[in-house]
């Protein structure tokens, strides 16, 4: 922050800065938390989208998030460009 009066930025904001990429979809809509929440989610999301996403594991939000973010973009998104 560089105004002390301006609003207080989301606990997300250095991972939304970190993520090399243009665009960042991270959405906690109702119908991607009903699949992701279920008995093999991450099989269903990967059965839906493919590799064009990145899956990463429940952590809360704040540095640590980031830093494991970092670790999955990395590993899971390996040489695949993501627009």
């Amino acid at each position: 922050m560089t105004r002390a009066s301006a609003p207080v930025p989301s606990v997300e904001a250095i991972l939304h800065a970190i993520l090399p990429y243009k665009y960042v979809d991270h959405t906690h809509a109702d119908a991607v938390v009903a699949i992701t929440n279920s008995v093999q989610g991450e099989a269903r999301v990967r059965e839906i989208y493919g590799n064009s996403v990145v899956v990463v594991p429940y952590v809360m939000p704040g540095f640590d998030l980031a830093r494991l973010c970092v670790k999955e973009f990395s590993r899971q998104a390996g040489s695949q460009t993501i627009a």
